[in-house]
């Protein structure tokens, strides 16, 4: 970003100019979520075994519920509790597990979680929107009656009579996650299939002799899919938190494979005498949905004709 230098305008003001200027930068463009993201999530989910100091599943019981590096010694009741240590920087839970390894083991089953069923809801909702709203009729009421069907039920009772049914596993997870998100692609796809199949250049297309195959594929789809990536996008974090969620209620991730939903439930009941078991990850869950609801919305705002001069 070049210095912007009015000329008459005294250094402090020069300063102040340039300040503001950096503002608006950095409101500009998505740079604290992009730098959270790339922090909590990316790189641990990506170099977990090189970055972990500890096994995730082992841990030392003599180490058990050590607070974090900065905390000191304290009695808790009626016994000194030791003092925290860089050995285990953000402390140990109840089994003596190195919590920051944990987190990171943990951020790769979030983000893997996260990725396969949001391909798998995109591909499945978008193919039925396309399908209900290009070609209509008997298609489009089964379709969109299914996504009615599905928008009455309570998507967390849905969830657990799913995972009642097929048993806590990440497959179930992917499964359950993949057949609540693919309605709103659905309906959204629809949409905007329907608006696209009145205008001009499909009608061209059809006069010159392309097939509806070609015509949905090659001029209709690539219309959709800036919509499609800017739901995707704000998607993860809800994603995210559902699967936390899920592990939270012990309909998820399975013992002993660490998610975050599973460490915060592991420290519910220890969040007065050994509060970092619980902390920890659900501060982790909240950046990540943070983050990724403010990258989508600023993807939203560049992909959307409607939104892009606003």
């Amino acid at each position: 970003m070049a210095n912007i230098v009015i000329p008459g305008q005294s250094p402090v003001a020069q300063v102040g100019t340039r300040v503001w200027h950096g503002v608006t930068w950095v409101r500009q463009y998505p740079i604290v979520p992009l730098v959270v993201m790339v922090i909590v999530l990316i790189l641990p989910a990506v170099f977990a075994p090189q970055l972990a100091p500890h096994d995730p599943l082992l841990g030392e019981m003599r180490d058990r519920l050590q607070p974090p590096f900065w905390v000191g010694e304290k009695v808790v009741g009626g016994e000194v509790q030791e003092a925290g240590s860089w050995r285990y920087p953000l402390g140990t839970d109840r089994l003596g597990r190195d919590i920051l390894s944990r987190m990171m083991y943990g951020a790769r089953v979030s983000l893997a979680v996260a990725l396969i069923s949001i391909a798998s809801g995109a591909v499945v909702g978008t193919a039925l929107g396309l399908i209900a709203g290009y070609y209509g009729g008997t298609w489009d009421h089964l379709i969109m009656r299914l996504v009615d069907i599905k928008l009455a039920l309570p998507s967390i009772l849905l969830a657990l009579v799913l995972v009642a049914a097929l048993g806590p596993s990440f497959g179930t997870v992917i499964i359950v996650i993949t057949l609540l998100l693919w309605t709103r692609y659905a309906r959204l796809v629809r949409g905007e299939t329907l608006t696209l199949r009145s205008q001009d250049f499909i009608s061209r297309a059809k006069v010159s002799g392309a097939s509806t195959r070609r015509i949905v594929i090659r001029h209709i789809f690539p219309n959709v899919t800036n919509t499609i990536i800017v739901l995707a996008t704000l998607e993860i974090g809800q994603v995210i938190l559902l699967e936390s969620t899920l592990s939270f209620l012990g309909a998820g991730i399975p013992l002993p494979t660490p998610a975050w939903g599973l460490m915060v439930a592991d420290g519910r009941a220890l969040i007065v005498t050994a509060w970092w078991v619980a902390f920890f990850p659900g501060l982790a869950i909240m950046l990540t949905v943070l983050s990724m609801n403010l990258l989508g919305d600023w993807i939203r705002d560049r992909l959307d004709p409607k939104l892009r001069n606003v």
